[in-house]
């Protein structure tokens, strides 16, 4: 990777760290930007409830229901673009931490065959969940994911 990609990859990633702070689940912001092949964004997503749901405190607090409500940033994200043809040649940033195996299924699903994380890759989101089974999926469908390409 050039010195020129690396660049937009650490763009990407702080963006995606950007949107990751709208979400107002209080354990695990999440933002995903998802990017074309010209380096244009397509489309960007964070953890949150779905539009015209509340963001009450009793929703929020409530851990377990909390989860039960909540869209992934990269299944929001997904839904923005809303084009049916296979997303071929994009990437997917994804911050802070990688994609749970359910949003992984999305992405391989979608036609993105790269997702860019930051480096070291962070499976545990703040509440402890283990997103370390997205890794054989990735691998499985030969979607690549790595971290930052190197800025020198």
């Amino acid at each position: 990777m050039s010195t020129h990609q690396g660049r937009w990859d650490l763009f990407f990633l702080q963006l995606a760290a950007l949107y990751a702070a709208k979400s107002k689940d209080p354990s695990t912001k999440v933002g995903c930007v998802i990017v074309r092949p010209d380096n244009t964004q397509a489309s960007a997503g964070y953890n949150g409830l779905p539009p015209g749901v509340a963001d009450t405190p009793e929703r929020l607090e409530n851990a377990a229901l909390r989860n039960e409500l909540t869209l992934h940033a990269e299944s929001n994200a997904l839904w923005f673009i809303r084009d049916p043809k296979p997303l071929l040649g994009f990437r997917a940033y994804i911050s802070p931490v990688i994609t749970c195996p359910k949003c992984a299924l999305e992405l391989i699903r979608s036609g993105i065959k790269e997702i860019i994380v930051p480096f070291p890759f962070l499976t545990k989101t703040n509440g402890g969940f283990d997103l370390s089974a997205s890794l054989p999926l990735f691998k499985e469908a030969g979607v690549i994911m790595r971290g930052p390409s190197h800025v020198a």
